[in-house]
Order: C-alpha cells, then sequence, then structure tokens
C-alpha cells in the first residue's frame, strides 16, 4: 500500500517528516508571509 501510493503521487515519493518541517521553516522565514495555507502533499491534490 505503501509503495503503491508512493507511485501514485507526482514526486514519486512519500512524504517524510522533513518535507513538513520545510515547510514550516519557510513560513517562519518569510516576515511577510501572514495566514498563509501551505499544502504539503506532494502533489496528491493534483492527482
Amino acid at each position: 500500500m505503501y509503495r503503491s501510493s508512493a507511485e501514485s503521487l507526482p514526486v514519486g515519493r512519500m512524504g517524510e517528516p522533513a518535507d513538513v518541517a520545510e515547510a514550516y521553516l519557510y513560513l517562519m522565514r518569510g516576515g511577510y508571509s501572514t495566514g498563509s495555507v501551505v499544502v504539503v502533499d506532494g502533489g496528491g491534490t493534483l492527482v
């Protein structure tokens, strides 16, 4: 199930905690970002 889910995503792999951490740091570093929603799903909303 894990492998087939990863293959169906545009990025070709499942997300890792580091992927979520990168999005978090991106928003924390951006001093001009307010009220933003960042979807970290490997393109799953496109499929």
